[in-house]
C-alpha cells in the first residue's frame, strides 16, 4: 500500500440530530392484490411513523411530526390480446404531511423528507407486450 489516507469527517448538532432523527420511527406497508377475471386490482397502504427534525436557524428549533397513513390503487384490464388498459392512483385521498412551522423553506410549505409532500398523483398506463 503506497498511501494512507486519514480524513476527520465532523458533524454539528443539527446535522447529527436530523441524520438520527429524520427518518419516520416505524414505517410499514400491505398489499393487496386481487385477480377478477380478466381484471387485476392492486390497494395499498403505507404507513409512516412519527419522525422530528431540526432546523439550521440560530434557535435550533425541534419540530415533531406526526403519523401518516397513504392509500395506493390500481386496476387493470386487458384492451386486446397483448394490449393492457391500467388506472391508477398514488395517495388516493390527497394525504399531505405535517406543515413546516420551524424554518424558512423558500415558499414551500413542506419539507424533503421520508413522507411524500406531492399529494395525490393519479394516473393511466398502456402496455403493449411485443
Amino acid at each position: 500500500m503506497d498511501k494512507v489516507l486519514v480524513s476527520t469527517v465532523s458533524f454539528d448538532s443539527t446535522t447529527l440530530y436530523n441524520f438520527e432523527h429524520n427518518d419516520p420511527k416505524w414505517r410499514a406497508n400491505a398489499t393487496i392484490n386481487q385477480q377478477i377475471g380478466p381484471v387485476s386490482v392492486m390497494l395499498r397502504a403505507n404507513f409512516f411513523g412519527p419522525w422530528s427534525r431540526q432546523t439550521t436557524a440560530a434557535s435550533h428549533a425541534i419540530q415533531k411530526y406526526g403519523t401518516e397513513t397513504l392509500f395506493d390503487a390500481e386496476v387493470s384490464m386487458p384492451l386486446m390480446e397483448r394490449l393492457t388498459l391500467t388506472l391508477g392512483a398514488r395517495d388516493i385521498f390527497d394525504n399531505y404531511p405535517d406543515v413546516n412551522r420551524i424554518d424558512d423553506t423558500n415558499g414551500r410549505t413542506y419539507v424533503d423528507g421520508v413522507v411524500p409532500w406531492q399529494g395525490g398523483y393519479y394516473y393511466a398506463r398502456l402496455n403493449f407486450e411485443f
